[in-house]
């Protein structure tokens, strides 16, 4: 599959504390229905071969446990990308030695990604309301935002329009984008 494969190509890249690893995913997220994990999957995915063909949690966990850059962002963007914090567990603890560990998904679990229906082609809800935000900036007078004043503002956002939350899970480090 090529995004595990870009994926494994970026983490490879980032040997060093001096590199931040940065992955962002936005797609599907498909609950397997033998094994009850989730896969993201791209376009080369098979539900049939779900488990070959798909890029699991777990591989997301491991390879990003491995990884050695300083810093680390993880955005999924897909139906079920909350399953990230829970399989991540205690593994924050191993991140101690690194500049800051962010890791955000658009939604629970057990939820879905919702995208506006009406305009095909269009980023989902989350991944507009980012960009959004980080092309445009926000209400306030700082220079910076952190990634996590970023992901509050689109949990008010969504909560008023009744989509699902995302979730973030942050360890050791504040990570600000300049706008």
């Amino acid at each position: 599959m090529n995004i595990k494969k870009h994926i494994t190509d970026a983490c490879n890249k980032a040997n060093s504390s001096d590199y931040t690893l940065f992955v962002y995913f936005t797609g599907h997220g498909l609950m397997s229905t033998q094994d009850l994990n989730v896969y993201l999957a791209g376009s080369d995915t098979s539900e049939k071969y779900l488990k070959e063909s798909g890029i699991s949690i777990k591989y997301l966990k491991d390879t990003i446990l491995n990884c050695y850059a300083g810093k680390k962002i993880l955005v999924l963007d897909a139906c079920h990308s909350g399953q990230i914090h829970k399989a991540m567990g205690d593994s924050y603890s191993l991140f101690k030695n690194f500049d800051g560990v962010h890791i955000v998904s658009s939604t629970s679990e057990d939820e879905w990604a919702y995208y506006p229906k009406k305009h095909i082609g269009v980023p989902t809800y989350f991944t507009n309301a980012l960009i959004s935000r980080i092309k445009d900036g926000m209400n306030n007078s700082s220079t910076y935002l952190t990634l996590s004043e970023i992901v509050e503002s689109i949990k008010d956002e969504f909560c008023d329009l009744g989509l699902p939350l995302p979730i973030q899970s942050i360890d050791n480090g504040i990570l600000t984008i300049a706008v």
